[in-house]
């Protein structure tokens, strides 16, 4: 037989065992081509680029870290002679974020030209001690004096330093209408709660730009194990069973 394509028809026929054998001419044989090719294209599945930086809520609301003041103000009245209880402890823990946060300056903003000048004098000197107590010392305390404005009797002094804050951009932009999205995309909103409040939450700023490093280890604990590991005994702690009991009386 010539170097022909052939293709058998399961078509009942008298001849041999039942197939009719037909010869197929070039036309038949690129229309075959074509069919085979256009049937593998179609098992092949063709996957679409997806902007996915587009769809990350935090590229599209990051956090933002930067230097800002934190400050806290003492109010000061005319007839004032000591700083009350509840406002010294105010001042301590605002101390404490001072040492924390490694600040460099803490600044001291008194009042002038508010008709108790000699009134926030003396509240000042008592801040300061207070900071000295809580650990700041004398010299990295800048005081000086600020204009009040309209001569106001309870102009306040301002205590300021400058500390690495995060916050995130303003949320609630709802620039799309959410009941039409074709491409099924996160609306513009999409993830700015979350930041903000991982923002707000997160005590020391530098953990967002860079990792700690390890602490050490407890030196006393680790030499205990050490030693019961060697003499065989179990590390686990001893329970007793007189430190069972109930926490209430009440029984169901």
């Amino acid at each position: 037989m010539s170097r022909e394509t052939i293709i058998a028809s399961a078509s009942r026929s008298s001849v041999g065992n039942g197939f009719t054998i037909s010869k197929v001419g070039p036309m038949t044989r690129t229309c075959l081509v074509i069919g085979v090719a256009l049937l593998a294209a179609s098992c092949k599945s063709i996957v679409s680029e997806v902007d996915v930086a587009g769809h990350d809520y935090r590229k599209n609301h990051p956090i933002i870290v930067e230097e800002a003041p934190a400050v806290l103000d003492v109010p000061v009245a005319r007839q004032t002679a000591r700083i009350d209880p509840g406002l010294k402890q105010a001042i301590r823990l605002y101390a404490e974020g001072y040492k924390r946060r490694h600040a460099q300056v803490m600044h001291i903003l008194v009042p002038s030209g508010s008709g108790h000048d000699a009134a926030a004098v003396r509240t000042a000197r008592q801040i300061t001690k207070i900071l000295n107590q809580s650990g700041v010392p004398t010299s990295r305390i800048h005081r000086r004096p600020y204009r009040s404005e309209g001569g106001r009797d309870a102009a306040p002094i301002r205590l300021a330093y400058h500390r690495l804050t995060a916050r995130v951009e303003q949320c609630g932009n709802w620039p799309d209408n959410l009941a039409v999205s074709p491409e099924n995309e996160n609306w513009h909103n999409y993830g700015c709660a979350s930041q903000s409040n991982l923002a707000t939450l997160v005590d020391n700023p530098s953990d967002l730009l860079y990792p700690r490093g390890s602490a050490s280890g407890d030196t006393a604990r680790r030499i205990r194990d050490l030693d019961v590991y060697r003499d065989g005994s179990s590390p686990a702690t001893d329970w007793k069973d007189e430190d069972d009991g109930f926490a209430s009386e009440v029984q169901n």
